[in-house]
């Protein structure tokens, strides 16, 4: 592909004079300033000197970005997000910097600094312009870069945010400088740039033209990427209603507003600060809903009509005398007081900074649509919503233009172009549903429409960025991915656990009723010494351990050896599991693994038990009826002595107990008298339940009746909760409790609880090579989920 075939001129006079200083004029006489990021004038630069307007611009631009920092803040402290995310969301992904250095039309040498700040790419490939002016800075460039990131989000593109630039003086170069000078700057980024990496746009000083140049040179190392870029020209794979975008999308945002106000474009009078790009399209559709546009205003001067402006005329008078000033359709009036007209609706479309403290209070519009970037500053926003005006915020009501950017990198991807029509559908389709996901922020969050806009933006890039978190437990690092995450409500077992024998009776199961005492000798039952049982221990006929040694003479009950397993059949009747038992059933059980564990906690033979429970999750005794087992073992797993370490470690860096500090509100399910249940950052699973005492206690055992039974209440909750939301998945459970002989400076971090992990053939777990464990859930979604599931209980 040749740059020739890139070239696209701006007007005649710029093929006449491409080799001089008044061709480079001719180029800029019709670049878009801000054509993406809503700077909305098409001014005409008949010398460069006289642009100092452009610092202006500059100036006001960091003047919306103090207020766009202080608007993340606010949402940031709204949404409640972590210290130390909020701050890993401000730091950009990349920073580049780069020498470009080119021969002038005289022979000499002429160097600039380039550069690219790559800001979050958490919801897709980069976005933002590439600006030319003297006053590019590191610093500028990054602020702008963040706010693509949550401008991208707000209007929901799968793009995050970025910013370029080079410090160059563009009315001051040739055109034939300037493609030397782009097309250096894009040999020197190529590799950081791409179609699924960065996707760069025209900005201040910059245009469809040089976006032609950026493709072609980008292709010359990648081959023909037409996606590479956006804001190209309409020959090279742009897209047809580009140049409306931005306009057409206050429109649809000015709709979706005031239909919420039970209001319409025909029966409002409009008042626009600004006849650029975005200002004149904006009128132009405006009236051709059936709108008034009553006045209007440029750099050149300003222009009313009370019974309503032609604005096809009025369009035809600025393109041939370079301004509104001396349209004959209309009473010239002085522009300073045109924000002060009196009108239904407001759109300032010019620059930022208009709407300040000094003329809030005499302004009369009752909604503002904010089609330029930050006209209002954050006094004169407390002032106008003391005085209940409406304000439509510049990062929601401006994204049209980039949403239609976004369009035409899809159409370039997919090698297939929408015509105009489709177009102007699909940025309806974003805008409208954009709105109403600013209004369920705005009644979430109890906020103004531009806390709603900012909410929304930094809880999509937020609920999009892997986090590595400090597991509050056992101190060790879990990456909470997006990009393996799930919701919780999204999780449903899709195999759930159904009574293999609803037959009560059914005899083909060796533990059911009327089979059991001649298949395993018993413990004990409960209630004791009766024909009507209603729990029953008894030995296990298939023990994944030996049971080879004798019962001790010590201890009644006792078996000793290397190890073995007891049965906890919980019913008589087959096709009842735990969770269809009340709650005070479920107590009795709880009771009755105490009882057992303090029979064996007497043999000092026995370092540790386990109590522990299959439901349809493994082979063995769950798989022909719902029992617990209890195991006991002469030695203490490496897997229990590792849980031990990992909780003294936290304890000798803080003094406290892991466990006891990780009940934080926001990881909540329900609670008991004296139990929390949670899902607990330390899970390794999609998600697991962890159900805690509240008050430190190392041994399970030590419980007494009473807290035996408020435990089995909160397990028969937690149980019932996970079949409701779930769809009945298996699942398991586990006591951790401590090793019966812990030496006594282990007390105060060894802190026993119950894991249950519903069975849901989504594994989390350790990420071989990365050191990490990846849980595909948040911890405080999961806990959510669950704690709003309705659950009446006997």
């Amino acid at each position: 592909m040749s740059s020739k075939s890139c070239s696209v001129h701006a007007g005649s006079s710029m093929a006449e004079n491409c080799s001089d200083r008044r061709g480079s004029r001719a180029y800029h006489n019709n670049y878009e300033i801000g054509r993406e990021q809503g700077f909305v004038s098409r001014f005409i630069v008949g010398d460069w000197r006289r642009g100092l307007w452009l610092a202006t611009v500059v100036d006001l631009q960091m003047n919306a970005l103090a207020a766009t920092s202080r608007n993340f803040k606010k949402a940031a402290k709204l949404l409640g997000l972590d210290t130390k995310l909020e701050k890993s969301l401000l730091i950009p992904f990349r920073e580049i910097k780069v020498e470009c250095t080119i021969p002038k039309d005289d022979g000499t040498l002429a160097s600039f600094v380039g550069f690219r700040v790559q800001h979050d790419n958490a919801r897709g490939p980069m976005k933002g312009g590439i600006r030319y002016h003297p006053e590019v800075d590191p610093d500028e460039v990054n602020a702008l870069a963040q706010l693509m990131t949550w401008k991208t989000a707000v209007a929901n593109i799968p793009y995050g945010g970025a910013k370029g630039g080079i410090g160059c003086a563009p009315g001051e170069l040739s055109v034939s400088e300037l493609e030397r000078l782009t097309r250096v700057f894009t040999q020197k980024i190529h590799d950081l740039i791409g179609v699924h990496i960065d996707v760069p746009a025209p900005d201040m000083g910059t245009n469809p033209q040089t976006m032609a140049w950026i493709l072609d040179e980008y292709s010359k190392f990648h081959g023909y990427s037409p996606a590479v870029v956006t804001g190209k020209p309409i020959d090279l794979g742009g897209s047809l209603g580009r140049d409306a975008a931005t306009g057409r999308g206050v429109l649809f945002a000015t709709q979706a507003l005031l239909e919420e106000y039970g209001k319409s474009i025909s029966d409002q009078q409009f008042v626009i600060q600004g006849f650029g790009n975005v200002g004149s399209w904006a009128a132009k559709l405006i009236n051709e809903f059936g709108g008034k546009v009553i006045a209007v205003s440029d750099a050149s001067g300003a222009v009313k009509n009370l019974k309503g402006l032609d604005i096809d005329k009025l369009i035809r008078h600025a393109l041939e005398n370079r301004g509104v000033k001396g349209f004959s359709g209309g009473e010239a009036f002085d522009p300073k007081s045109l924000l002060t007209e009196d009108c239904d609706v407001l759109i300032p479309a010019a620059l930022g900074g208009v709407i300040n403290r000094e003329n809030a209070n005499d302004i009369r519009a009752k909604f503002i649509i904010e089609a330029a970037n930050h006209p209002t500053d954050p006094e004169a926003d407390e002032i106008l919503s003391k005085k209940g005006v409406i304000i439509l915020p510049d990062i929601f009501a401006n994204s049209g233009g980039v949403t239609v950017s976004y369009f035409e990198w899809v159409q370039n991807i997919q090698g297939f172009m929408w015509d105009e029509d489709k177009v102007n559908s699909e940025l309806r389709t974003y805008m409208t549903n954009g709105f109403k996901h600013v209004k369920e922020m705005c009644k979430t969050h109890s906020c103004d429409l531009r806390m709603g806009a900012f909410t929304l933006g930094v809880n999509r890039v937020a609920r999009a960025t892997p986090e590595i978190r400090k597991d509050a437990v056992f101190n060790r690092l879990v990456i909470f991915s997006p990009a393996r995450s799930r919701r919780p409500s999204d999780f449903k077992s899709h195999s759930p656990t159904k009574s293999p024998n609803p037959n009560p009776k059914h005899l083909s199961c060796p533990f059911c009723l009327g089979r059991e005492h001649d298949c395993a000798p018993e413990i004990f039952r409960i209630p004791r010494d009766t024909d009507d049982w209603k729990i029953r221990v008894i030995e296990n006929l298939y023990p994944a351990v030996r049971r080879d040694l004798e019962p001790s003479s010590c201890c009644e009950g006792v078996v000793i050896g290397f190890g073995f397993h007891d049965v906890v059949i919980e019913t008589p009747v087959h096709g009842i599991h735990l969770p269809d038992l009340s709650q005070a059933e479920v107590g009795e059980v709880v009771v009755a693994y105490k009882e057992r564990v303090c029979q064996l906690a007497k043999n000092g033979l026995l370092e540790y038990v386990q109590v522990f429970k299959n439901y349809g999750a493994s082979a063995g005794a769950s798989m022909t009826h719902s029992h617990s087992q209890i195991i006991g073992l002469p030695l203490v797993p490496p897997t229990v002595s590792a849980r031990l370490d990992s909780l003294k470690e936290v304890f000798d860096k803080s003094g406290k107990c892991g466990l006891c500090e990780a009940s934080s509100e926001d990881i909540l399910i329900n609670e008991s008298n004296y139990f929390l249940a949670i899902v607990p950052f330390a899970a390794s699973f999609p998600f697991e339940v962890w159900i805690v005492p509240r008050e430190h206690t190392s041994y399970f055992h030590d419980l007494n009746e009473q807290k035996a039974m408020d435990f089995g209440g909160l397990l028969k909750v937690i149980l019932t909760k996970l079949s409701k939301q779930l769809n009945d998945p298996p699942y398991n459970f586990m006591i951790h409790s401590s090793p019966f002989h812990l030496p006594p400076s282990h007390l105060p971090f060894a802190h026993w609880f119950m894991q249950i992990v519903p069975q849901l053939n989504v594994v989390g777990g350790f990420e071989i090579g990365s050191g990490c464990y990846i849980n595909p859930v948040f911890p405080e979604d999961a806990a959510k989920v669950l704690r709003e599931v309705n659950c009446t209980i006997n």
